[in-house]
């Protein structure tokens, strides 16, 4: 901190002692005319220097809008201009003294966050974005406590008597907060937290503010209680799984009608397999179509023709595009040659390519688990290989403090599947010629600098795509957001971490990746266990782990489950006597699900279904080999079998399915196929759809 600063926090530190002074020139403010107030600010040397004091690039003291855009110029592309300015005028209710102690508060908690340590919470340093935030949540409590206040005794009685903060009761806190519509969150308790700091009680208000127990008060919303439901935060699983699948082939497809090598060789493989019946269905985009769009969007967007050259490379025959005399046909030509030999308008293949850009973009939303600013800043040259294995970079711009910094913080594993949408939003960025791996669905005008993607943009794509994929804008009931596919990546570690089967193959390929990036020493700081990926992941999000615990414990404790095995008979039995004397004792079923998973549970996981006792069953050479497992749980005693297995044997029936048109499996065509019906008969039974 220069001389300067040391000035500055000595000159708000003074506050508590020009108290007075500072109330009564304020209260003869409000009584004086404009040009009257003008002269009053000279009276007094400390009130005219506070009030002319910096608090930022733009704005002084008195100001009433302080405005940080300048303080933040590499602020988030998700941050709005709102989120940088506070304007104490819109906060009417509240007395004008107290506008000015909270403006203290907050330079200083701005100037020395240090200082204001609390309960472990101790920062060297606040971007401006979290002073704004934290104050505007503050003063907007405040004034529905003023608005209260003075409906009750009156404004004038209010504003005279009741003009500090220190002058508050905790009943009168308490009072408004059973009554604010708002919900209390961790930023509104950091504010009060701050309020009745002993550094601010020195420095500002001379005595206790009451309410340094706000997390005590019985508010009316609450954020992050049992009223939070950590569902609403991701995707259902049959909607997660149903995502990943479909646009791990939208992708594949794209990459193999471009000439372009498939690294995901599952999905390469399952859209190979695929026959007529089945329900996913390709987009059918071609290369010729993808240049002749490309040619229209370009030329539209002004850009030349040694422009448009350089973007499709080689040249090939397509007839769409080149005249018979050389060069590319106008944009009329074109699209009429479109329409006449395929039926399609500009609109059509637009919808085609938004498709495959939404399902890419999903993918390395999804299995990158980053946050909406951090998929934002991707740029185009994102792969990287660090000891042989494929990573994403992008800018980190929050979680620099994480404990686990390194993965899933400003770099992350690049699976077959993420490497795949790579490659396939470079090539689409042909077409839109941003400098960032996801754009919006512009292309970027001639001479005009490339954007990045908002939050909001981005996830106004993916729920385009979903009505694509459903038929609805919120099957399941979920209306989606930009942090649900982290939220969801979350959810999925803490059930791994729990004993659940992986739901798709691509978390699958990210457990393997995440285990070989470790061992390779490439992180080193800490074990990164999928319950500590889970942890980095979801930092600041309530309820994600409980609920993993909590299916994980429903998925074999349910005496109203569907259960297959030789054992699933006495096991229904069994839960059924169990829970009749905790319902009969008024306790729900939800409750008695959250109390198992506090206690822990004895079934062991094995994927395609639960081992019920630990016993081993001889190897029997007439079952037929569907697994890694040497025996069919569905046939083991020990065994039983529920919803939560149903991913595996919905695997075990695709992969077996894409088996069936693969040469080297010619010999096998009887076992494969006797594998399918096993697997369809548990799905069925579960009452399981066999395909997506």
């Amino acid at each position: 901190m220069n001389n300067i600063q040391v000035q500055q926090l000595e000159l708000y530190k003074q506050f508590v002692f020009n108290r007075l002074l500072v109330l009564k020139e304020l209260a003869s403010l409000e009584r004086e005319t404009a040009e009257e107030a003008e002269s009053v600010s000279g009276k007094l040397n400390y009130f005219d220097s506070l009030f002319q004091q910096k608090v930022n690039k733009t704005n002084v003291f008195s100001d009433q809008k302080w405005d940080y855009r300048e303080d933040s110029p590499d602020s988030s592309v998700n941050i709005f201009p709102s989120h940088l300015i506070i304007d104490f005028s819109a906060y009417s209710e509240i007395p004008f003294f107290i506008i000015n102690e909270v403006k203290c508060l907050t330079v200083l908690y701005s100037m020395v966050p240090a200082s204001f340590k609390c309960r472990g919470r101790k920062k060297k340093s606040i971007k401006p974005v979290t002073i704004v935030g934290l104050t505007k949540l503050g003063l907007a409590f405040l004034n529905h406590l003023y608005c209260e206040l003075s409906d009750e005794y009156g404004r004038e009685y209010v504003h005279e008597k009741l003009n500090s903060l220190s002058d508050l009761s905790r009943d009168m806190f308490e009072s408004s907060a059973s009554s604010y519509e708002i919900s209390f969150c961790t930023d509104l308790k950091i504010f009060f937290d701050n309020v009745s700091h002993q550094f601010a009680i020195k420095n500002i208000f001379g005595d206790t503010v009451e309410c340094d127990d706000s997390h005590l008060f019985d508010w009316k919303v609450v954020a992050g209680t049992s009223e939070f439901r950590a569902p609403d935060k991701i995707l259902p699983e049959k909607m997660y799984e149903k995502m990943t699948l479909h646009s791990s082939l939208y992708v594949t497809e794209f990459l193999s009608a471009m000439g372009e090598d498939v690294d995901d060789r599952f999905s390469r493989d399952y859209l190979e397999g695929m026959d007529e019946n089945t329900k996913w269905k390709a987009t059918g985009i071609t290369k010729d179509l993808f240049e002749a769009y490309l040619v229209c969007r370009l030329k539209r967007s002004g850009y030349d023709d040694d422009v448009i050259h350089g973007a499709l490379g080689a040249v090939h025959d397509n007839d769409y595009i080149y005249s018979a005399v050389g060069g590319f046909w106008s944009y009329p030509t074109i699209t009429a040659r479109l329409m006449d030999a395929t039926g399609l308008t500009i609109n059509n293949i637009y919808r085609l390519i938004a498709t495959v850009k939404q399902a890419a973009q999903y993918l390395v939303a999804q299995f990158t688990g980053m946050r909406p600013c951090e998929l934002a800043d991707i740029p185009l040259n994102c792969l990287v290989i660090e000891n042989g294995i494929p990573l994403i970079k992008s800018r980190v711009t929050k979680g620099k403090e994480n404990s686990l910094k390194g993965l899933f913080d400003d770099k992350w594993v690049a699976i077959p599947t993420i490497t795949d949408a790579v490659k396939a939003l470079t090539l689409l960025n042909k077409i839109f010629r941003s400098e960032y791996l996801f754009s919006s669905m512009k292309t970027v005008p001639l001479n005009s600098e490339s954007k990045r993607l908002a939050s909001s943009s981005f996830a106004g794509q993916i729920k385009v795509y979903i009505y694509l994929l459903f038929g609805e804008k919120k099957p399941f009931n979920i209306s989606y957001n930009s942090y649900m596919t982290r939220h969801t990546l979350a959810y999925q570690m803490f059930r791994a971490d729990v004993g659940l089967p992986l739901i798709t193959y691509q978390l699958k390929h990210l457990v393997e990746g995440t285990e070989q990036y470790i061992s390779n020493g490439a992180y080193s700081d800490t074990t990164l266990g999928y319950g500590g990926i889970g942890e980095s992941l979801a930092k600041g999000t309530r309820g994600l782990r409980k609920l993993a615990e909590i299916e994980s414990v429903k998925s074999v404790m349910d005496p109203d489950g569907v259960y297959i095995g030789a054992k699933g008979k006495e096991h229904k039995e069994r839960l059924e006597k169990y829970f009749s004397g905790y319902i009969a004792s008024g306790y729900s079923k939800e409750e008695v699900f959250e109390i198992m998973a506090d206690q822990g549970m004895a079934l062991i996981d094995v994927g395609q279904g639960f081992c019920y006792g630990g016993q081993a069953e001889d190897f029997d050479e007439s079952i037929p080999c569907i697994g890694s497992l040497r025996c069919n749980p569905i046939r083991c005693k020990n065994a039983i079998v529920t919803k939560v297995n149903a991913p595996k044997w919905r695997g075990i029936y695709m992969t077996n399915k894409v088996n069936l048109n693969k040469p080297e499996f010619a010999g096998n065509i009887a076992q494969i196929k006797e594998a399918m019906a096993e697997a369809r008969s548990v799905l069925e039974y579960l009452g399981e759809d066999v395909g997506l």
